[in-house]
């Protein structure tokens, strides 16, 4: 039962040695392997598994140094989430690592989980912002200034008093629309949510 559930997680799974030489990939780890061309053996059993990560490459480096210290039992258990993308596709995802004992022996277990569809949800929420953002900016500065300049110009206005007040309650009105604007620029999530009377 344990090794079926190991082979159905969907999460890629190896278990290592004391030393860091893989005894145990699951089914999902081996498909991933082949998916991305690993050259030889998609189980990659009896392999070191620091010794397929290039400690100088940027981009492994943080990794190597997280397995490592599991590994070489400077920590207990470690969790990084990092970028592995592909030619035709961002992908990222959440390692963790952990000591382990079984029958007298320490071991590492390692699980990659694909978190790709939550970075790319934050990555949006993250553009979002920086758009609302601009649009504050032009609320509060290219549109505020022109109406600070004609509510003042319209005081020293002198002729039909219908046209000056229409053009004030004009005038009033845009910057009641800014003002709420900015609120929701600035604040995109409410505190609270309630249902009102529309027409009230």
């Amino acid at each position: 039962v344990l090794q079926a559930a190991f082979e159905t997680v969907p999460l890629e799974v190896a278990i290592l040695d004391d030393e860091g030489t893989i005894v145990y990939t699951n089914a999902p780890w081996q498909s991933f392997a082949l998916e991305n061309g690993l050259a030889g053996d998609p189980a990659s059993i009896g392999e070191n598994y620091l010794d397929a990560i290039d400690p100088a490459d940027p981009c492994t480096e943080e990794i190597y140094e997280t397995i490592a210290a599991v590994v070489e039992g400077e920590r207990a258990q470690a969790r990084l989430e990092y970028p592995c993308h592909s030619p035709e596709e961002q992908r990222w995802f959440m390692m963790y690592a952990r000591r382990f004992e079984a029958s007298r022996e320490e071991y590492v277990q390692i699980g990659h989980l694909d978190i790709t569809e939550r970075k790319l949800a934050e990555i949006d929420v993250q553009e979002t912002n920086e758009r609302l953002s601009a649009v504050a900016s032009i609320l509060g500065h290219d549109v505020r200034g022109p109406l600070n300049v004609a509510m003042g110009r319209l005081e020293s206005l002198s002729g039909d008093p219908d046209h000056v007040e229409a053009v004030r309650s004009a005038l009033d009105r845009i910057d009641t629309i800014v003002d709420d604007a900015l609120v929701l620029a600035r604040q995109p999530d409410p505190e609270s949510v309630r249902t009102v009377d529309l027409a009230e």
